[in-house]
């Protein structure tokens, strides 16, 4: 990945009356930083989490119905 270059990626679930987002940055090495909330507002929250809790939490999310999204540059 080039050093210019910040991992971006953006899951939503839009359900029933549900529609709320998950999306995580690459913040350093071995470290992204996650935030969610409902979709079309600010963020609810953020957390830090590590590459490998990452790659747990992407499959976890997708089983409960987030998709990804295309992220605007």
């Amino acid at each position: 990945m080039a050093k210019d270059k910040v991992l971006v990626r953006r899951f939503e679930c839009i359900e029933g009356t549900s529609s709320k987002f998950w999306s995580f940055r690459e913040v350093g090495p071995n470290k992204f930083e996650a935030s969610w909330g409902k979709i079309g507002k600010e963020p609810q929250g953020t957390k830090l989490y590590t590459d490998e809790e990452i790659n747990a939490l992407v499959p976890a999310k997708m089983k409960k119905g987030y998709r990804e999204v295309a992220v605007k540059s």
